[in-house]
């Protein structure tokens, strides 16, 4: 694949235990758990992930069975695993969570469907990512970054910039997906506003709305490199997980 331009903001992923997981008879309870509790490894652990596909999954198993432990890796998309979470919470089904961000895993957080929890490694992490009440904690910080074409004469500066200067000239996607969710929340909090309509100021929603009309949504099966390499679309720009223009950039 020819080379691209790239730049990019981050958005910390991380692993969090459902109530399921703490505690038995599917009790509710959210009493604080330690990294020094035994843990009984005959029984499978369900987890749900948004990083399962491209062979992330199975090395994941393979590392939990060196390990001892039997898991099973449930692939949902970023955008989805929250709500099939918080949809559950009366017979739930996960473990555990993992790869999420911090605003899906405040939201499970918030339904009271997670439990504390203080690895072995939390001091080998920037803290500051993790959650104060450690109900989660990150354990990668993933890129999320814009792509240019190769015969792109300049790039953006800014996610803002694209809608005012660049119109038509650059693909997202849809919030039904985790990295178009996180790019828009990044947008949106610029503009916090107590009395604004949802906490953000009119301001912001006035940017969004622009953000979004003068974009190109990609649809279900759509590349972000092939659209931004194929030169008989006006798209310039695209936006894709770091992981992901990693291996566009290998093939």
């Amino acid at each position: 694949m020819k080379k691209m331009k790239v730049w990019s903001t981050v958005l910390a992923t991380g692993v969090a235990l459902t109530t399921l997981a703490a505690c038995s008879g599917g009790s509710n309870s959210t009493t604080a758990s330690s990294s020094e509790e035994k843990a009984d490894k005959s029984q499978e652990l369900v987890i749900y992930s948004n990083s399962v596909s491209n062979g992330r999954g199975d090395w994941l198993t393979a590392k939990a069975k060196e390990a001892g432990f039997n898991i099973k890796m449930v692939d949902i998309a970023g955008a989805q695993l929250a709500d099939r979470v918080i949809a559950e919470k009366n017979n739930a089904v996960a473990d555990m969570v993992f790869g999420i961000g911090a605003v899906d895993s405040n939201k499970i957080r918030d339904q009271k469907l997670l439990v504390q929890y203080k690895p072995k490694w939390l001091d080998k992490i920037d803290q500051s990512l993790s959650d104060k009440d450690n109900y989660y904690n990150p354990v990668i910080v993933q890129p999320l970054v814009l792509i240019g074409a190769p015969d792109a004469k300049e790039m953006p500066k800014d996610w803002t910039e694209l809608a005012s200067k660049y119109k038509g000239q650059y693909s997202i996607y849809g919030l039904t997906g985790g990295t178009g969710r996180a790019i828009y929340a990044s947008i949106l909090v610029r503009y916090l506003d107590e009395k604004g309509d949802l906490g953000v100021s009119e301001k912001g929603w006035e940017v969004a709305k622009e953000y979004f009309a003068n974009a190109y949504t990609l649809q279900k099966g759509e590349s972000t490199a092939v659209k931004v390499l194929d030169k008989e679309n006006a798209i310039q720009y695209g936006m894709i997980w770091g992981s992901g223009a990693l291996v566009g950039q290998k093939e």
